[in-house]
């Protein structure tokens, strides 16, 4: 799942900077306890730290946007409900995710379930032959 175009490192500029300083500011009351780091069934899958979203905040802190981490974020919210801060970490991590979509870096899968979404109401292309049965649960 690599971003289909362009690395966020090439589309600098004063909209995506302003956003990650206000980004950077709210995340300031990050204690990094890694209580988030717990719940997180990404990271709890991945085993990589840059996925929690401990990792996350130190990446958007540093300023270094990785596409296919915060695409990865599954936006449960689970994160805040242990988070003793208090930080609303699903608004911040769609933030970003609005920004990257503004500025072309999405991932395929993405932008084939929106497409989806609006013609079928569902996230699959209901015209393929190969998804004749579904499961679910």
């Amino acid at each position: 799942m690599e971003p289909e175009t362009k690395s966020l490192s090439e589309v600098e500029d004063e909209e995506l900077e302003n956003l990650l300083n206000e980004l950077q500011e709210k995340l300031q009351l990050c204690s990094r306890c890694g209580l988030c780091k717990e719940i997180c069934p990404v990271f709890n899958t991945l085993l990589n730290e840059a996925y929690s979203p401990r990792g996350k905040n130190i990446l958007v802190d540093s300023k270094k946007i990785e596409p296919k981490i915060f695409y990865a974020c599954a936006l449960c919210g689970a994160c805040e409900e242990l988070c003793p801060s208090k930080l609303e970490l699903t608004t911040i991590f769609r933030a970003i995710r609005t920004i990257l979509v503004k500025k072309g870096i999405e991932l395929k899968e993405n932008k084939e379930f929106i497409e989806n979404m609006k013609k079928h109401d569902v996230p699959f292309d209901v015209t393929k032959k190969e998804q004749e049965e579904f499961y679910c649960c």
